[in-house]
């Protein structure tokens, strides 16, 4: 009979243990629905979860010269319903002087075997070779860090809700043709700007954000 009792016993704390290991599991997977209050957000070209969390945690910086400018659309644009469009966006207000430099000469780097680009002034190897074909796709925590500049576009209906955001290290981004028929439906005129930050390993790097540029309003007809 304490050989049956000693059994039982056994068997019920492995069993509390392999539930415990279940659940550490589940909870260190893919973070892309996980944070409070970005589960909505679309992830692409190697952008990750943690890199947003710190994009959103960080203090406004106000400088005009690193904000995110859309270039397309522009103010007033009436958007065809029938086909998604690409927004398409640029780190500072004037195409002219050091503010469309290469990122490496923007801030004062140059490229040479004597002196090698920081971590985060270097563009991602596989966002360079795929950025332009990649899906939108989850971020996980324990992916590539984000090293470089991040960019959160955030769509907002008439209301003022946010109705789209997508975090990617793209300077453009194309909705999926059913994610467009969602927009389209919402309340108009929409309004689109772009957040950004400068990362080295997921982290925003001093004086690197974030930069709120400013909100273009288009509608969809």
């Amino acid at each position: 009979m304490k050989s049956l009792k000693y059994a039982g016993f056994v068997l019920a704390a492995l069993s509390s243990f392999a539930l415990a290991a279940c659940s550490d599991d589940g909870s260190s997977g893919s973070g892309g629905s996980g944070a409070s209050g970005t589960a909505d957000v679309i992830y692409e070209a190697e952008a990750t979860d943690e890199a947003l969390e710190a994009l959103l945690a960080a203090a406004p910086v106000d400088n005009a010269d690193e904000a995110a400018y859309l270039t397309s659309p522009i103010e007033g644009d009436v958007l065809a319903k029938s086909s998604a469009p690409t927004f398409a966006w640029r780190v500072g207000p004037e195409a002219t002087g050091a503010l469309f430099a290469p990122a490496p000469e923007r801030f004062g780097f140059t490229q040479s075997p004597a002196l090698p680009l920081p971590a985060w002034a270097k563009p991602s190897v596989a966002s360079s070779l795929l950025g332009a074909l990649a899906a939108a796709q989850p971020a996980y925590a324990h992916g590539t860090p984000v090293n470089g500049r991040g960019y959160l576009l955030v769509i907002e209906d008439a209301n003022g809700a946010e109705v789209h955001r997508v975090f990617t290290l793209n300077l453009e981004h194309t909705p999926t043709q059913a994610a467009w028929d969602a927009l389209a439906s919402k309340p108009g005129p929409l309004s689109v700007s772009v957040l950004n930050a400068i990362f080295e390993t997921n982290k925003v790097v001093p004086d690197g954000g974030t930069f709120q540029g400013p909100a273009v309003s288009f509608s969809v007809e």
